[in-house]
């Protein structure tokens, strides 16, 4: 409803980021999130928006990862599945979000500050300083390298968080983050073939228009996308678990 009805307000504010240049962007977010963290209303603000959004997350999902995981352990369907994951599921999915929600700001932030200085090298070179090329070309290397490995190993772990929580309870984080460094690259090369496809069809979608037939197409897309990207996850963790658990019982046979 929000990307058919494009409402007023925050979001036509942020609608002003994309006439300027990517300098002009990156300093406008940061302006307005340390405007928000720094006030008493903006932190208010974000703690409402971040519990309310926690909320509907585990409302909704709290249910579906309880049904996934059962499909993933083999577990015979029976009559009450989702409502029997919101009640066992919800309040650690609910706990979770809020903190993830709550760590997602404090990296997209870390992020953008750290982007700066590439930003306004970048910027110094094309303004006619051709004495900054290779310094530019060093900088956004590196820049650009922290910036792909760090969203790589935050959305990873953050991710296997959910599907340890589900299966395990306690530590689920620690178990989590074993899971993923255990199978790090293989990941990494999965999440950006998924990137890659998203990335394609929001370009499909900004060059065909808005009309109402692309807003049904693209609520179709996401419905599947998301869907599938969420099982996925689980599927995996799933199945680097019993790759990790198969090769413990191994090497105890081996000690034995």
């Amino acid at each position: 409803m929000i990307d058919y009805l494009n409402p007023t307000g925050v979001f036509l504010k942020f609608s002003t980021i994309s006439s300027g240049d990517i300098f002009g962007s990156i300093v406008f977010l940061l302006q307005f999130i340390l405007k928000l963290v720094i006030s008493t209303k903006g932190i208010v603000f974000i703690a409402v928006l971040l519990l309310a959004a926690s909320l509907i997350i585990g409302l909704v999902f709290s249910g579906y990862f309880g049904m996934v995981n059962n499909v993933l352990e083999g577990r015979p369907k029976i009559k009450g599945e989702f409502s029997a994951g919101f009640r066992k599921y919800f309040g650690r999915v609910f706990l979770m979000s809020f903190i993830l929600l709550l760590f997602s700001i404090l990296f997209v932030l870390f992020m953008l500050i750290a982007s700066v200085p590439a930003l306004v090298i970048t910027k110094a070179a094309f303004a006619g300083k051709p004495g900054l090329y290779v310094t530019t070309v060093l900088v956004d290397l590196i820049t650009v390298s922290v910036l792909f490995f760090g969203f790589m190993f935050f959305r990873i772990y953050m991710s296997f968080w959910y599907p340890a929580t589900i299966s395990y309870g306690k530590r689920a984080f620690t178990i989590g983050k074993r899971t993923a460094d255990a199978f790090f690259w293989g990941l990494v090369r999965r999440f950006l073939a998924i990137d890659i496809v998203f990335i394609l069809s929001q370009v499909i979608f900004i060059n065909i228009g808005g009309s109402l037939a692309v807003f049904a197409v693209k609520w179709a897309f996401y419905t599947i996308f998301f869907t599938f990207l969420v099982t996925y996850v689980f599927a995996l963790f799933s199945s680097i678990t019993a790759l990790n658990n198969k090769k413990n019982r191994v090497k105890e046979d081996d000690d034995e």
